[in-house]
């Protein structure tokens, strides 16, 4: 997740976020529209035409509180397009025919540029602000995670208190329900051995990888997600089911996070998104973000629509910690600058203490793990077994922040820990150096990096249609665009 060539897997990340048929779609098509693109070549040319689209409203603008530095200038003025083109930033939002941008530059643990780009609301030609609020999408999980990793130092909660147990507890609930129906007692899936820790980590081996984000006229419910529907174009067929043995496999799902979400609200009186305000949100001063539901009063708030004739408008959820955020992108980045300032915000505020890091950066690591204290930060060792008085290999491990630790890796080989994408390079500290993490929802993507070495990162929020292709069959839209800032504040920071 660190510093690498960022194409197919930013395209991967992302794709995990999304329904399964698209997430083939985006991986296969960012593999052929960024293979070797040409030499740049200024739009339109002839017998390649580059569509114009159907909205035709336009906002080439670009706002800060903060006037760009040298670096932040040749960052923005440096964005390389799917063609090869080196444009600035705000030319590309205008080619790419997305809304509009947020992107804040984070330096040695401060917040050092903020800048906005566009419209916030293409169809009504309403420019984005310092204010403009995201559909974060999947970066609501870090912020959930926080919020459930409080709640176990609270004492609210026990993250490693596991789902049979849970359903005891509470028999009459929904997760009681969800444990009877979609589990068997004989089988390695039975909830015995799914911690609300392994939701957080997706190594609970859950299906229902996005939940996705809906129109006002017909949003899922918590029961329909976990339980099941044929509605919403089959989106949740059999509700959240297992797939893997817990603790075997790294297996994104929002899903995990929307029964971590129920569990949450079984322990506490307030709902999710009034528990997150009072222990998240208000002492990380996030006081634009909000997990309130979108609608048309929310002020400032992005809508996606935007090359199209936009017969769309707000998307909403009902269910919360997996992808329902509403996100102020500086605000965030006050939030991930705790990442590496112990638990601090750039702007004063206390949102996490040691332990609550130590939790969240911890790698989700494999059932069979010995967790055994180590010493020396990278090194690894082999544990072996012995059966008919013969010793065999049974383990590889690695000593990960003063355990020895057997990591679920994703298909780029990095890291999750609680709510965040985890690098497999060690900070000196032990834990992983870089904490990122990516989302994707109807007409939103984001993302956030943070090196915990030197303290630097990026959040970027775009609003907009996700993908388009021109009649060569290049590829335009908020996710390569999104790619297009990555790669350019790699290159200039």
């Amino acid at each position: 997740m660190h510093r690498r060539t960022p194409s197919l897997a930013l395209a991967r990340t992302l794709a995990r976020t999304l329904a399964p048929a698209l997430a083939l779609a985006l991986t296969l098509v960012s593999a052929s529209a960024y293979a070797a693109p040409p030499p740049g070549l200024d739009l339109p040319i002839p017998g390649d035409p580059h569509p114009p689209a159907l909205n035709t409203a336009t906002c080439a603008y670009h706002g800060t509180t903060s006037p760009a530095d040298a670096t932040y200038a040749t960052f923005a003025a440096s964005l390389v397009g799917p063609r090869g083109n080196t444009r600035n930033l705000q030319d590309q939002i205008e080619l790419h025919q997305v809304g509009g941008a947020s992107v804040v530059i984070i330096e040695a643990g401060a917040i050092t540029q903020h800048h906005w780009y566009g419209c916030r609301d293409r169809k009504r030609a309403s420019r984005t602000t310092a204010n403009t609020l995201y559909q974060a999408a999947s970066l609501s999980k870090f912020v959930s995670a926080v919020g459930l990793v409080y709640a176990d130092r609270a004492g609210d909660l026990d993250l490693d208190d596991d789902m049979a147990f849970l359903a005891d507890e509470f028999p009459d609930s929904l997760l009681a329900e969800w444990v009877g129906d979609n589990f068997r007692r004989d089988s390695d899936d039975y909830p015995e051995a799914i911690s609300v820790r392994r939701l957080l980590s997706h190594s609970a081996g859950l299906d229902t990888h996005s939940i996705g984000a809906w129109s006002p006229l017909d949003v899922p419910t918590m029961r329909e997600i976990i339980m099941g529907t044929n509605d919403f174009g089959s989106y949740y067929p059999g509700g959240v089911e297992p797939i893997y043995a817990p603790g075997t496999n790294y297996e994104y799902s929002g899903g995990g996070y929307t029964v971590a979400e129920h569990v949450l609200e079984l322990h506490t009186a307030p709902a999710f998104k009034d528990y997150l305000d009072d222990h998240v949100l208000g002492p990380a001063r996030m006081f634009a973000s909000t997990f309130e539901k979108a609608s048309s009063a929310t002020p400032n708030l992005a809508r996606g629509c935007s090359r199209s004739a936009c017969n769309y408008d707000l998307q909403q959820t009902n269910v919360k910690a997996a992808g329902g955020l509403l996100a102020n992108a500086r605000e965030y980045a006050e939030l991930v600058t705790a990442l590496y300032n112990g638990g601090t915000t750039d702007g004063g505020g206390r949102v996490m203490v040691q332990s609550d890091l130590d939790a969240i950066l911890a790698p989700s690591s494999h059932a069979n793990a010995s967790l055994a204290a180590c010493t020396t930060t990278g090194t690894t060792r082999t544990t072996y077994i012995s059966v008919g008085g013969r010793r065999y290999p049974f383990a590889f491990e690695t000593c990960i922040a003063g355990k020895w630790r057997m990591p679920l890796s994703d298909d780029d080989g990095d890291w999750y820990g609680l709510g965040v994408g985890l690098s497999a390079t060690l900070h000196t500290d032990g834990y992983p150096r870089t904490v990122s993490h990516s989302g994707a929802q109807t007409g939103s993507r984001t993302y956030f990096e943070i090196d915990r070495r030197t303290g630097d990162g990026v959040v970027i929020m775009v609003n907009g249609e996700a993908e388009w292709t021109d009649g060569d069959g290049y590829l335009f839209g908020s996710s390569p665009l999104l790619w297009e800032i990555l790669r350019a504040y790699h290159a200039a920071y």
